[in-house]
């Protein structure tokens, strides 16, 4: 099919070319310059597969596939002139970025976050950067360039990982060899350095100076039912609320459909802004509110924080970061003190793993408790207590067989009421149910 020879000009050889004909009788050659026989063999073997790629219509194998994607543009161009292969085309940063943003299914939320993002990249790299010319070395220039402007940990570590997830999509899609980004990281950080328990008694204060009774309301939903603010808030309609069920169905435009305990307080609430809402509403947020705070991506424009602040200086307390995350992170903390946490994480609308990283924090009262009470009273000179100190790692097999039977034994012989006490207890903490008691602790 094709033919590798040296190239003789005056007399002179300049260099290997492989030389083939083709359908309509026309002699084509490819010069390779002057390189080292074995790597014009390779490429001989390369341009073959093409050939009989194209004359039988046939798909190229993976390592053909790999071979091309890695090609320079100027070889790339050059097969494509031959017609060896498709022309190829480099897209250019901002291309690369614009597709990922409108082929990929974000909800409205994450499309605003990947926005800024991408607004960061292009602003720092220039839109029209061919996408394969970024190397790890421009991917690390960018990290500095983003800890230099004063960012946040967890920010940069999120622009870092979005830059990412963009480019190994372009690698699956072929346009790019590698993803510059894959070994540039970032710490998070800690979440609890802006955190900070509110405690009820804080909200109860701020409800007196807000201006009206959607205030009041947002402000107790946010701390006392744990709703994501504005979104959820926002979103609220009056059948979500299950007077009956005691329930609170809640759509978040996050995570989706959740039930929640209708919790004496955020009953109070609402039960204030049915008497004052508009006859005939819908959603229990008024519209004007609604209209102001919805944007292409969701409600993100509601400026509910500066408000907030304003109530908080005129109640006389001292401001938080992080206002209404805080006060969200602090009524999980309260839930998590009563109730299992991924029954908590399940009411709230996250994981039990990042309830423990960003929301529940122990309270003041935990601690003290903790210093006061002796939890392993009794427990200290005990037969099982006797076992499990003198454990060692040479003598665990026997010893673990040993005290697992004296367990058992116990257990089966156990008959006292204080013992089957306790038992039923253990299945009470751990119910699923709440009862209508606030487990805020406000009357």
């Amino acid at each position: 099919m094709a033919s590798l020879d040296r190239e003789k000009r005056g007399g002179k050889e300049i260099g290997w070319r492989i030389r083939w004909v083709e359908a309509d009788g026309r002699q084509v050659s490819l010069r390779l310059g002057d390189i080292a026989k074995r790597n014009a063999e390779r490429m001989l073997l390369l341009v073959e597969r093409l050939l009989e790629a194209r004359r039988l219509n046939t798909p190229l194998d993976n390592e053909t596939i790999t071979w091309i994607n890695g090609l320079s543009p100027e070889m790339a161009d050059r097969l494509a002139r031959l017609g060896l292969i498709a022309p190829q085309r480099f897209l250019t940063l901002q291309e690369l970025l614009t597709d990922w943003l409108e082929n990929t299914p974000y909800k409205p939320v994450s499309i605003g976050v990947r926005k800024t993002a991408i607004k960061e990249i292009i602003s720092f790299f220039g839109p029209d950067k061919p996408a394969r010319e970024i190397t790890q070395a421009d991917a690390e220039a960018f990290r500095a360039y983003l800890i230099q402007k004063g960012l946040r940990a967890a920010t940069i570590a999120k622009r870092l990982q979005l830059a990412g997830t963009a480019f190994r999509r372009a690698m699956r899609k072929g346009w790019v060899e590698k993803n510059p980004f894959e070994h540039v990281r970032h710490t998070t950080g800690n979440p609890a350095e802006r955190r900070c328990y509110i405690p009820a008694e804080t909200v109860e204060r701020l409800l007196n100076y807000c201006p009206n009774w959607v205030w009041r309301l947002l402000l107790v939903l946010a701390r006392f039912g744990g709703l994501r603010t504005p979104s959820e808030p926002f979103s609220l309609r009056w059948s979500d609320v299950l007077w009956e069920e005691g329930r609170l169905v809640i759509d978040s435009p996050k995570t989706g459909l959740r039930t929640m305990p209708l919790f004496p307080r955020v009953r109070k609430a609402l039960e204030e802004a049915f008497e004052l809402a508009e006859p005939g509403s819908v959603y229990i947020i008024p519209e004007e509110y609604r209209r102001r705070a919805m944007g292409p991506c969701g409600f993100q424009n509601a400026n509910l924080r500066t408000t907030l602040e304003k109530i908080i200086r005129r109640a006389g307390v001292e401001p938080w970061p992080k206002p209404w995350h805080n006060l969200r992170s602090s009524c999980e903390t309260d839930l998590v003190n009563r109730y299992p946490l991924p029954v908590v994480a399940k009411w709230l609308g996250n994981s039990s793993m990042i309830a423990y990283r960003h929301y529940v924090d122990p309270t003041d009262v935990a601690f003290q408790r903790a210093a006061q009470e002796d939890l392993w009273q009794g427990a200290v000179g005990g037969t099982l207590g006797e076992e499990v100190n003198v454990w060692s790692v040479t003598d665990c097999g026997q010893k673990c067989g040993q005290v697992e039977a004296k367990i058992a034994a116990k257990q089966a012989s156990a008959t006292s009421g204080e013992e089957q006490k306790f038992l039923t207890q253990s299945l009470v903490d751990f119910q699923v149910t709440p009862s209508f008691a606030d487990p805020f602790g406000v009357v």
